[in-house]
């Protein structure tokens, strides 16, 4: 489960090169509560995003079992147009919320549900 939730990180992590929109960027992976980066707040930051990698902002909050009982994570940042289709293939994952958008920090909603 942590192997889906690094790569996810790593997704995000492409977005320092050419400019293009700004997202709202926040990760709270693993959690024992679904409270971090829930909605955007002190723990968020801007980022510009690439254009040639991650063109769009994306928003996802997402539940999972693992072996210490159900954790939460929720992530905000840059990413692909095909970033929620990614996610949705991991059948491990109850997908609360995932959407991807493309104008200035558009990924702002609260994480808690479609």
């Amino acid at each position: 489960m942590m192997k889906a939730v690094l790569l996810l990180s790593a997704i995000l992590a492409n977005f320092y090169m050419a400019e293009a929109i700004e997202c709202n960027f926040c990760i709270a992976a693993g959690r024992d509560d679904m409270k971090q980066c829930l909605n955007i707040d002190g723990s968020s930051k801007v980022v510009k995003c690439t254009t040639d990698e991650s063109p769009y902002c994306f928003e996802m909050g997402v539940d999972h079992i693992s072996k210490n009982g159900k954790k939460y994570s929720n992530q905000r940042g840059c990413g692909g147009e095909t970033t929620c289709d990614f996610i949705k293939k991991d059948k491990r994952l109850n997908i609360r919320k995932c959407r991807v958008c493309s104008t200035d920090k558009c990924n702002n909603s609260t994480l808690t549900g479609n």
